[in-house]
């Protein structure tokens, strides 16, 4: 057995804190001496706290994956302290989308900046697919993890924010699931007319849907199409007019998120950038 020490840890930051606690759970009688004044209170009482010696204690901090490792391991009650006191574990593979809820939800606004970007759109449909099955499953984990308390998350976002919050984080990755399931009755509708369908789908709704499908793709073909125009791209004109193509390859996408959900819920799609031969120099805007 190990014979029981009196041991001094100087610094009440996370690495004396962490010695400390190890040391105690050890047998050690452990002693910590942090020289700045410490109130105990709520987690978010810390932010007033005045660490003279620790300059950029105010600044964000996070665990690397083995940090996170040994806390699940070692401590695991401090890793659900942590989590209990508003802690985020960047389990998520689209993190904006969680982190943009978990402020909204504290308080926070969060809103999309008015700016430009120089990054490539993605050129290689494999490169693509990864991307967005990456989204896809970053919506879906999001959505899933907040909404396992819906009459919460609907006091905390409001009405607006709690409708607005299902039908992008959820209603996006579903409606790509859904789509090849009413394409294949659109075409087979049409091909044989089967009486199953039209119970599925009577008059007023039908008309509805058919609308829908027709000037929805149509409004969305024109706005692609006036965006390269826009841009100084008149030579993707005739691709934007492929749009509807590319519903189909967002829902190979979203079916790939589904399974990796299943299957590698953590698992981080790398997406390559520079792909385009053509690239403007950084900088250089597009023509007028």
């Amino acid at each position: 057995m190990t014979r029981s020490l009196d041991i001094v840890v100087l610094g009440g930051g996370v690495a004396g804190l962490a010695t400390a606690l190890a040391l105690g759970r050890d047998g050690h009688r452990v002693t910590v001496v942090e020289r700045d004044g410490l109130e105990l209170g709520e987690p978010l009482a810390a932010l007033e706290w005045e660490r003279h010696g620790i300059p950029h204690f105010h600044q964000p901090h996070a665990f690397t994956p083995r940090g996170r490792k040994e806390l699940l391991t070692t401590f695991p009650d401090v890793y659900e302290a942590l989590l209990a006191a508003g802690a985020w574990d960047a389990h998520n593979v689209t993190e904006d989308a969680d982190l943009g809820v978990r402020m909204h939800r504290l308080g926070y606004r969060v809103q999309v900046l008015d700016s430009v970007t120089e990054e490539e759109a993605n050129s290689d449909f494999v490169n693509w697919v990864q991307q967005r099955s990456r989204w896809h499953k970053g919506y879906l984990q999001t959505w899933l993890v907040h909404m396992r308390h819906p009459l919460q998350l609907w006091r905390d976002l409001g009405t607006k924010g709690f409708v607005t919050f299902n039908l992008f984080l959820g209603g996006t990755p579903a409606l790509a699931l859904v789509n090849p399931v009413l394409w294949v009755m659109t075409i087979w509708w049409f091909v044989s007319k089967p009486g199953w369908i039209l119970a599925l789908f009577p008059a007023p709704l039908y008309y509805a849907a058919v609308i829908c499908f027709v000037f929805g793709n149509l409004v969305c073909i024109y706005l692609n199409v006036v965006t390269a125009r826009l841009g100084g791209h008149p030579e993707l004109v005739g691709i934007a007019i492929l749009t509807p193509f590319y519903w189909l390859i967002m829902s190979i996408a979203a079916v790939k998120a589904v399974w990796q959900l299943a299957s590698k819920p953590q698992f981080w799609e790398k997406t390559v950038h520079g792909l385009h031969a053509h690239a403007r120099p950084a900088g250089q805007r597009a023509p007028k």
